[in-house]
């Protein structure tokens, strides 16, 4: 069907449109005339049509309209949903399974028991909606269904199939049955030998549904019952096997010609402990994950891109700082498509090196720079009896005012990104990065100080969330241990940004050091863009198909660029999950106001997006801070000389690989957390004497050292 923006798409006078607060109750009218770039380029006003200056038939022209006035009215896009038939007899596992994955990828679930024959009925009724995305049925739930019935309900116009899923099968289901079903193609499900420990899965070869998982080994908190005998009589994909010493079988597979699935019995409860984990969570419910992904495509939420960066803390803009060597990492970068952020701590805002600089003037698209604490004492972001939370109010706002002079020094913009020193700072000075419009924080733990581990499963299948302070964190891998392989498949999988980050003494044993990670990212998800972590925060947003060829998009940034890369412009229903504290100052679109509805828990609001021209959102929260009222100088002793210490131990102690070791064991051995507690009470003379003594300690020893390195370079598991 061709949409009515289709049509108005093709006229070239019509370059952008923002639909104001378009919804069932106010008036189709209410159709701003935000056209760029020429104001007079309108098909709709306030007042109703109006002609236009291109000459159009005057038929076309109320049909273009009537078809925008019929959009506009629908701003919620009907439930599409998996249909899920399972006996009155059924473990509720495989319902809760289900029910996960659908709330994961945003559609419906609709659950129907069938307690005896006639019940099949409302049954078929619910399977031939045409808004039914895919539907599973158990296999105690067969014997009341007839396969001729099913089918028939489940083909769609264009010879296209509903996917279906047969869950839950084991040694015990007819084989005659199963061979009915699947046409054949399947003979039996025969036992499997009892496993001594967990067993071990293997995603299948590479195809439309395993996708990035593809030949990848997943460790098991399920035990499958049994494995699939396949005839050959026609195609059948494997989508998990289980690995039992040298010999894989198959618990799930595909039938390719009916689209229809087939997935042992995995019987194992959805465990919700302190241990959760990326992991942990999609190995227990990854066949429906796999399913309902496929069965829902476009209409599942997913974004329009996936997103990768690293970061090294504390570096400033000085070559080489350690062992980052700047000009050399480019080098690196241009050759393994990778991009870096250097976490900046602010009070080093007036010491950057007119090279480096120049660096990162030309290279933009390589390296860039966003906020890392204030003075990067360990107590500035530290628990509330520590550190009040006027205090680390203060610390923000000079943060901030300090970077907004390093750009007026540099020239190098920086990104409102804050990545906290140490521990991440509790969730009410979270509440205060939203009110001074940080776009978001990156985490080094996926916690705030204080937060209580949600139970959720879902929660650990996303690195980012607006669970603390309705803020956005995203989670980081320390890119200098080990990374699993495994865990960049299953976020690429999920589409998830990836965020990596180190310190200096990543490149001990060479600025090569992060590319065979960059190498695995790109090799699981060959379109990974590389960029900074503004870029990645103006991305955090999920958007799905609507049933009206318009797109729903759920925004997790305050400030993002919402892209479409349909061949036809969309509308995009726009919801944010909102707790209006601080009050919201306004909401822009390319600068432009835009007026939304407050839903108690939400904002919501509606904007056209053309094809290929992304828009920028923004939502600005209301505070009275005049970022020059606030006073940027080094005042304190204490802070100046931890900083150098800090510079002394990554630009000297770095070389030497004694004082490597004397590093590496102070923050194993857990003495940076003893400095926290005793830090804000230290004499700036005990201090002193402390670094005259390294500095002692180092020329005595220089002659001694050959500056080995140790660090190893970054691995993949």
């Amino acid at each position: 069907m061709l949409s009515a923006f289709g049509l108005r798409v093709a006229l070239a006078d019509l370059e952008i449109l923002v639909v104001d607060n378009a919804s069932t109750d106010e008036s189709p009218n209410r159709i701003a005339e935000r056209h760029l770039p020429n104001p007079e380029r309108a098909v709709v006003s306030r007042n109703g049509p109006r002609p236009i200056k291109v000459k159009i038939p005057k038929i076309m022209r109320c049909l273009i309209v009537a078809g925008l006035l019929s959009c506009f009215t629908s701003p919620a896009s009907s439930a599409q949903q998996i249909v899920f038939v399972q006996d009155m007899g059924d473990s509720p596992i495989n319902e809760q399974r289900l029910g996960l994955a659908s709330r994961f990828y945003g559609v419906g679930f609709h659950t129907i028991t069938l307690q005896q024959d006639r019940d099949r009925g409302p049954a078929i009724t619910w399977l031939a909606k045409k808004d039914t995305l895919g539907t599973v049925v158990t296999t105690a739930a067969l014997r009341r269904l007839q396969r001729s019935r099913i089918s028939s309900v489940l083909r769609r116009s264009g010879g296209n199939n509903v996917p279906l899923l047969i869950l839950g099968v084991t040694p015990e289901l007819d084989a005659g049955q199963l061979a009915d079903w699947s046409n054949g193609a399947l003979s039996a499900c025969q036992p499997l030998t009892p496993f001594a420990s967990a067993p071990t899965y293997v995603f299948g070869p590479t195809n439309d549904v395993t996708r990035q998982l593809a030949d990848e080994q997943i460790p098991g908190s399920t035990f499958a019952s049994c494995s699939f005998v396949v005839t050959g009589n026609q195609r059948v994909d494997p989508l998990l096997f289980v690995r039992q010493g040298e010999h894989y079988d198959p618990v799930f597979v595909r039938t390719t010609a009916d689209d229809t699935f087939y997935a042992a019995d995995m019987r194992a409860g959805l465990h919700q402990s302190a241990g959760l984990s990326l992991i942990q969570v999609f190995s227990q419910i990854a066949p429906t994950m796999m399913f309902v992904h496929h069965a829902a495509g476009e209409r599942a939420w997913h974004s329009v891109g996936h997103y990768a960066n690293l970061s090294i803390d504390d570096a400033w803009l000085i070559e080489p700082y350690g062992h980052l060597n700047y000009e050399a990492l480019l080098g690196e970068m241009g050759r393994h498509n990778f991009h870096t952020t250097i976490a900046f701590i602010p009070w080093n805002y007036d010491r950057s090196r007119s090279n480096v600089v120049a660096l990162f003037r030309s290279y933009n698209d390589r390296l860039s720079i966003c906020i890392h604490g204030n003075n990067h004492n360990h107590a500035e972001f530290a628990a509330y009896p520590i550190v009040p939370l006027e205090k680390q109010v203060a610390n923000i706002r000079q943060a901030v005012a300090r970077m907004q002079r390093f750009e007026e020094l540099t020239g190098i913009y920086y990104d409102r990104v804050m990545i906290f020193p140490h521990d991440t700072g509790p969730e009410n000075t979270l509440a205060e990065l939203k009110k001074y419009n940080f776009l978001a924080t990156a985490y080094s733990l996926d916690l705030p100080l204080g937060a209580v581990r949600p139970t959720d499963p879902l929660f650990y299948l996303r690195p980012f969330s607006l669970n603390f302070a309705n803020f956005p964190g995203i989670n980081r891998y320390f890119a200098g241990g080990q990374v699993s392989r495994l865990e960049l498949a299953i976020n690429a999988f999920v589409d998830n940004p990836l965020l990596f980050y180190g310190h200096e003494n990543l490149f001990n044993d060479g600025i090569q050091s992060f590319n065979n990670v960059a190498d695995a990212v790109n090799s699981i998800q060959p379109d990974t863009r590389w960029c900074s972590l503004g870029c990645v925060a103006r991305h955090l947003y999920l958007v799905k198909l609507r049933e009206d060829g318009n797109f729903d998009a759920e925004l997790f940034s305050s400030d993002v660029i919402l892209e479409n890369r349909d061949r036809q412009g969309k509308v995009f229903f726009v919801t944010k999950a909102e707790s209006f504290v601080p009050p919201i100052k306004s909401l822009t679109v390319d600068g432009q106001p835009l007026s939304f509805r407050n839903e108690g828990d939400h904002l919501s609001f509606s904007v056209f997006v053309p094809s290929g021209r992304p828009r920028n959102i923004r939502v600005e929260y209301a505070n009275d801070w005049n970022v020059s009222s606030t006073d940027i100088s080094k005042k304190g002793v204490r802070i100046a000389l931890l900083r150098r210490i800090s510079d002394f131990r990554d630009l000297t102690l770095s070389r030497y690989s004694w004082g490597r070791t004397l590093t590496r064991s102070y923050y194993d051995g857990g003495f940076d957390r003893v400095e926290l507690k005793i830090e804000t009470g230290l004499p700036a003379l005990v201090l002193l004497i402390v670094f005259a003594a390294v500095v002692v300690a180092v020329r005595s020893g220089r002659r001694r050292s050959r500056g080995t390195r140790t660090n190893g370079v970054a691995k993949i598991q």
